[in-house]
């Protein structure tokens, strides 16, 4: 009988302790602790951007040179997109190193 009212106890502190373990996981040192990856993803995100931007560039000129007016305004319109796909990634960016939430 000990044994059982023993683990009785036992597992009543244990289900007073989960809430308690479940909000001390937001007290992180620093804000912005957990979002580390995402701050990877975005400067990935960022420098794969530049990179197709570069691309489209050669492209644009490339099409200049060889009279291709309306792929060079299509060319155009793709940097425009990824330029502010990459203005909107910077954004983010600066918010989650100052720890802002969205």
């Amino acid at each position: 009988m000990k044994l059982i009212t023993k683990g009785a106890i036992a597992g009543a502190l244990m289900l007073l302790m989960v809430p308690a373990a479940a909000m001390a996981g937001s007290c992180y040192p620093y804000a912005g602790y957990e979002r580390g990856g995402e701050i990877r993803y975005e400067q990935r995100d960022i420098h794969n951007d530049w990179r197709d931007v570069a691309r489209d560039r050669y492209h644009l000129h490339r099409d200049w040179a060889e009279g291709r007016y309306g792929a060079a305004r299509a060319q155009e319109a793709d940097i425009r997109h990824d330029m502010a796909d990459i203005r909107g990634d910077q954004y983010a960016l600066r918010r989650d190193y100052r720890g802002y939430p969205y």
